[in-house]
């Protein structure tokens, strides 16, 4: 038997395993977690909730999302399950149980048998495996010397446990003969958090990060190295931006070398899909120093923002955090003197005690920040600085900017506020520069994004720190009268509310998007960087053609705390069918 389909017949007994179970995990044996019966030096463990359970959730989605897309995606989910069971009976198994298909070893290019096993909770040991085998198969049953049975199956020697109400079935004789023995368990090492998240998922994914960094540490490196050489590359013309953009790419590298467990998990809903990833870190690591002082908080002030606007962001960062991605968010700087000034003022705008920050946003250039510091004076005067220190060359929120901003100190008062102006131009000549094909298309999609610069009045009243973008002084007083009066907070939207409840009560960041409105000018945007590539097999409309859409977020959140962080997104099915009302009459030919 090849190496392949030894490989395909392991999969197609998982496949087969996984296929009745119906519902939520079975109470495990008294006193532990489902998570026991996996070795804890599992390196991956797959996770299936069910298929038959997640089959019908699937569907039910699709069809609350995309009605007409229902009965094919039924069909041809019920096709798939046919075939892979072939001829196979799946009897015996608890209805309510968990199946698992858990590696215990990453296998590498030369493996001839994984060692790994489908692990499922039963009612009827027997059945489940005279299930699976045909009559030659059960008949050549026989006891295995380190403990279950063992046929052959297609020329493939196959292994049966049964281990107090969990079938173990494994091509692996190792792998059979651990899994017979009392070990630790996996429940003992990973945090309740993402125990639970990755037992409640309809699949669900668990990586052993440490296991992963001891086998791969020299080929992460090797990859990071590249990846930062080709950024090099393509970028070399904004070294500012470059910079910032490896910053935030390194992250993630470090979050995977630093990292102890990480899961992925999708939930099928039946008001929409969810995703969740999540990581347990190191104690003693370099993201765990940024972790420390992280707290998740209920972010409830973003419910205050005004209605009407396309993004909403809230924020609650630890000063480490904040220090750490404040150039992300603040602006960067190749000039040696530039960036002294620039971290002078940043540490000037930490000290001045930021506790919780949201923003409601449109597009283009069209924003309302409403900022909470302990010290709001100092914090617009750190913004001031900032501002001073920015030139020809520096990017301000991750873009590049043409010459020096334009400043003016007290400039208009408003219902006891002070502010401040600021005029950013952007360099799009630059920016268009790093898009393949650039030239006019990419700089006039840009435009229509971005606008060709940024207004910003800044300023606090003593107790609130406020930063209003608009396209003049007449529409940034709008936003801070609707803010401030509270007439229509976003908070009222049931639209927002309904994909709020979908993601965590507390987090660090939580981030928000009108749907349709999003889609639109995001379409609008891609579809003019496509025009800027030369040579495409295919023409495109100018513009996407307006389209009225209803209120509908997808909505995303982070959470950080010490030796923990997790993202998760949600994505409601009404979400789904405004961006499909934006994007028919774009396949239709556009306008």
């Amino acid at each position: 038997m090849t190496v392949r389909t030894r490989w395909l017949w392991a999969l197609a007994v998982a496949v087969g395993a996984a296929m009745p179970a119906l519902a939520a995990p079975a109470p495990a044996p008294p006193g532990s977690s489902s998570l026991a019966v996996i070795p804890a030096q599992a390196a991956i463990v797959i996770q299936v909730h069910g298929v038959e359970r997640t089959k019908d959730r699937v569907v039910t989605l699709v069809k609350n999302a995309v009605p007409d897309f229902g009965p094919l995606v039924a069909a041809k989910l019920e096709e798939a399950l046919k075939e892979g069971l072939e001829d196979k009976k799946l009897v015996g198994l608890e209805k309510d149980g968990p199946i698992f298909v858990a590696f215990l070893e990453l296998p590498g290019p030369d493996t001839q048998v994984p060692a790994m096993a489908v692990i499922a909770r039963v009612n009827k040991y027997a059945q489940f495996r005279d299930g699976l085998l045909s009559e030659d198969e059960r008949k050549s049953l026989k006891a295995n010397p380190d403990g279950g049975e063992r046929t052959e199956v297609k020329g493939q020697e196959i292994f049966f446990l049964d281990r107090n109400g969990w079938a173990i079935v494994t091509p692996h004789k190792d792998t059979a003969a651990l899994l017979n023995k009392n070990n630790p368990g996996l429940d003992g090492k990973l945090s309740k958090d993402i125990t639970k998240r990755f037992l409640d998922a309809d699949v669900s994914v668990y990586v052993n990060l440490a296991t992963v960094n001891k086998q791969y540490s020299e080929q992460i490196k090797e990859a990071k190295d590249q990846f930062f050489g080709l950024m090099d590359q393509f970028g070399g013309q904004d070294k500012a931006t470059m910079d910032m953009v490896k910053r935030i790419y390194g992250s993630v590298f470090q979050v995977v070398e630093d990292g102890r467990a990480f899961v992925l998990a999708l939930d099928f809903r039946p008001e929409g899909l969810n995703l969740h990833l999540a990581a347990n870190i190191g104690a003693e690591t370099p993201t765990n120093k940024f972790l420390k002082e992280q707290k998740p908080a209920t972010l409830a002030g973003i419910n205050t923002l005004p209605a009407g606007n396309v993004t909403y962001t809230a924020t609650e960062l630890a000063p480490s955090l904040l220090r750490s991605l404040a150039p992300l968010m603040f602006g960067a700087s190749t000039d040696e003197d530039a960036k002294k000034a620039m971290q002078a003022a940043l540490e000037q705008l930490i000290e001045a005690g930021n506790t919780s920050s949201l923003s409601a946003g449109s597009f283009p250039s069209s924003s309302l920040q409403v900022s909470y510091f302990k010290d709001p004076a100092k914090a617009a005067d750190a913004q001031l600085k900032l501002f001073r220190t920015l030139g020809e060359g520096s990017v301000f929120q991750q873009s590049a900017i043409k010459g020096s901003p334009e400043i003016k100190e007290k400039v208009q008062t408003h219902r006891g506020f002070a502010f401040n102006y600021a005029k950013v131009m952007w360099d799009l000549d630059k920016l268009s520069e790093q898009i393949p094909g650039g030239g006019d298309d990419a700089k006039k999609a840009m435009k229509k994004l971005m606008g060709e610069g940024m207004e910003l009045w800044f300023g606090t009243d003593g107790k609130v720190y406020l930063t209003v973008s608009g396209k003049d002084w007449a529409d940034a007083k709008n936003k801070i009268d609707a803010f401030l009066d509270g007439k229509t907070p976003i908070g009222k939207e049931p639209a927002f509310t309904d994909t709020r409840k979908h993601l965590p009560a507390e987090a660090t960041m939580l981030m928000f998007a009108d749907a349709g409105r999003f889609a639109s000018v995001m379409t609008d945007y891609m579809l003019g960087l496509f025009k800027a590539v030369p040579g495409l097999p295919f023409n495109l409309p100018e513009s996407v053609k307006p389209v009225e859409t209803k209120p509908a977020f997808f909505g995303s959140a982070i959470v950080m705390q010490p030796e923990y962080g997790s993202f998760d997104f949600f994505l409601p099915v009404t979400a789904v069918q405004e961006v499909r009302k934006v994007l028919m009459p774009l396949f239709m030919g556009g306008d």
